[in-house]
């Protein structure tokens, strides 16, 4: 896959989650989604077309992958996918929580399947449980599925702990691995982007004379702590 922004290209050999932030990346999220084929895009705000879950994922089916025949059977698939249960298809989205409206957004673009998936703010109004459901659900569609995910954020966090890859948008577009990105204070600087915190860490016990690598994992970052520390 080709990413393209502006004249800048980066070629992707291999199904990454890869990240975008810096200054009005929603345009390009916008110019991603509209120029490729089988491209689902979810955007920051949630909004609907009709009443209830149901009618929503029949809604995206119907428009985007005519073969289904067994319509609740995909969507029981999907609600699978996120830990819902198939009750949820009969609720009325007007009395949805905000976290629940934003799995309303991620199961109408799953339930088509589309090869790339592109999310402004992937854990919007989620709660922590969901946000590790989701982040996980995605890991599997890349590594199981070979599918390429670009999730937006200007939170160093979620786009530290999150992607393989990470391209930043401002006067100029650099693009790199995720953890040499975040580790080049340089680059932070330039583009005004705060440290993650698991970076932080790290550079906290360099202070200390410790010695401990980069993790993006809290847990690996851990196991670290534990054997040098």
């Amino acid at each position: 896959m080709e990413i393209k922004i502006n004249d800048y290209k980066i070629k992707l050999n291999k199904p990454l989650i890869v990240g975008i932030m810096g200054d009005n990346y929603e345009d390009y999220l916008d110019i991603l989604a509209t120029n490729k084929k089988n491209v689902g895009y979810i955007e920051k705000i949630d909004y609907y077309y009709t009443n209830y879950v149901y009618d929503e994922l029949l809604l995206f089916i119907n428009r985007y992958d005519k073969k289904v025949k067994n319509y609740r059977l995909r969507m029981e698939k999907v609600l699978d996918a996120l830990s819902l249960p198939y009750s949820f298809l009969d609720k009325e989205i007007s009395d949805l929580s905000k976290g629940e409206k934003r799995l309303v957004s991620y199961l109408r673009i799953l339930i088509y399947n589309p090869k790339v998936l592109i999310i402004d703010e992937p854990f919007k109004n989620l709660d922590y449980k969901y946000e590790k459901i989701i982040i996980n659900y995605l890991r599997e569609l890349k590594n199981k599925y070979n599918k390429t995910i670009i999730i937006a954020s200007n939170n160093s966090n979620i786009i530290y702990e999150n992607t393989n890859k990470t391209i930043i948008i401002g006067d100029e577009i650099v693009c790199d691995d995720t953890i040499k990105l975040f580790s080049n204070n340089d680059i932070l600087e330039k583009y005004d982007l705060y440290v993650p915190n698991l970076i932080m860490f790290s550079k906290l016990a360099e202070k200390k004379d410790k010695k401990i690598k980069y993790y993006q994992d809290i847990r690996e970052l851990m196991k670290e702590v534990y054997r040098n520390v």
